[in-house]
C-alpha cells in the first residue's frame, strides 16, 4: 500500500456508538498519510492530532442532462402538483435538524395564496415524528410524497428549499442543481461553497420563518429570476460536482 488515505464523516446525532467511532476516526487519523473532508468546517474537527494532510474534496454526483420541459411535465402529472402553482419542495429525511418544521409554518403563513404549493419527500418516524407532523398538518397547500424517486421528484418542482440547521455538502442540492432547480437554502455547512446568494440561490439563516416565506414569494412572483437561478446552478455544477472532478482530485491525493 502506497498511501493511506481515511474519510472524515459527520453526524449531527450523538449516541454512545457514534461518540466512540468519532473518537477513533480522530484518533487513529495521525496514522494516515491524509484525511478527507467534505466540508471545509470539517477541518477544524483535528484540533490536536493532525495527520500529515487534511485535503477538502467536495462531494459530486453523476452527470446527466437536465429534465427537459416535457420531462417536467409529466413529473408534475405523476405528483399531482397543480397546473400553474409554483412547488417548493423539500427532499430528505424528517427530522427537525432538516428545518421540516419550519417548512410547515412557512406553509401555514402562505394558506392565504393558492399559488404556492409546498411539497415534502421523506421518510422517517411513526407515532410522534416530525414525518406524524406533516402527515397530520392539515395545510391543503402542502404536499407529502413520502419516499420519492429523487430525479423525478425534483422534474417536478419549481424551487427547491434546503431548510437544514446542520448539512455537510447536500447532496439533494447538488442533485437540484443538477436538475436546474433554483434553491432557496439555509446557510448551513458548506452550502455557501456550492452555491451563492442571488447568483444561484436564495440564501436564508436557519430557523428564518420569515425569511423562507420572502423569498419564496419572490421566486414565486419573478419566473424570470427562478430560470436565471435554475441555469446558474447547473453552470455551478457542471464546474465543481462531476464525478469526473471528483475522481481527478481523489486521483491527484492517491498518488501524490
Amino acid at each position: 500500500m502506497r498511501r493511506l488515505v481515511a474519510t472524515c464523516h459527520g453526524w449531527v446525532d450523538h449516541t454512545p456508538a457514534l461518540d466512540l467511532y468519532y473518537a477513533l476516526d480522530r484518533l487513529s487519523a495521525v496514522y494516515t498519510d491524509a484525511v478527507t473532508v467534505t466540508d471545509p468546517a470539517m477541518l477544524e474537527l483535528f484540533p490536536r492530532l493532525r495527520p500529515a494532510r487534511l485535503v477538502f474534496v467536495q462531494n459530486a454526483m453523476p452527470d446527466r442532462p437536465a429534465p427537459t420541459p416535457e420531462q417536467r411535465t409529466l413529473a408534475r402529472q405523476r405528483f399531482a402538483f397543480p397546473d400553474g402553482a409554483t412547488v417548493i419542495g423539500s427532499m430528505g429525511r424528517l427530522t427537525k435538524n432538516k428545518g421540516i418544521l419550519d417548512i410547515l409554518a412557512a406553509a401555514r403563513r402562505t394558506a392565504d395564496d393558492p399559488g404556492i404549493v409546498w411539497a415534502i419527500a421523506g421518510s422517517g418516524g411513526g407515532a410522534g415524528s416530525v414525518a406524524a407532523d406533516v402527515e397530520s398538518c392539515g395545510l391543503a397547500n402542502v404536499r407529502y410524497v413520502g419516499y420519492a424517486d429523487s430525479e423525478a421528484y425534483l422534474a417536478a418542482l419549481d424551487i427547491y428549499l434546503q431548510a437544514s440547521y446542520f448539512e455537510g455538502l447536500s447532496l439533494s442540492l447538488l442533485e437540484a442543481m443538477r436538475a436546474q432547480v433554483p434553491s432557496i437554502s439555509t446557510r448551513a455547512g458548506a452550502t455557501e461553497f456550492a452555491i451563492h446568494d442571488r447568483r444561484e440561490a436564495l440564501l436564508i439563516d436557519a430557523g428564518d420563518i420569515d425569511a423562507i416565506v420572502r423569498a419564496a414569494r419572490a421566486l414565486h412572483g419573478d419566473a424570470g429570476l427562478r430560470d436565471a437561478l435554475g441555469r446558474a446552478s447547473r453552470t455551478r455544477f457542471d464546474a465543481a460536482f462531476t464525478i469526473a472532478r471528483q475522481h481527478a482530485a481523489f486521483l491527484e491525493l492517491y498518488s501524490g
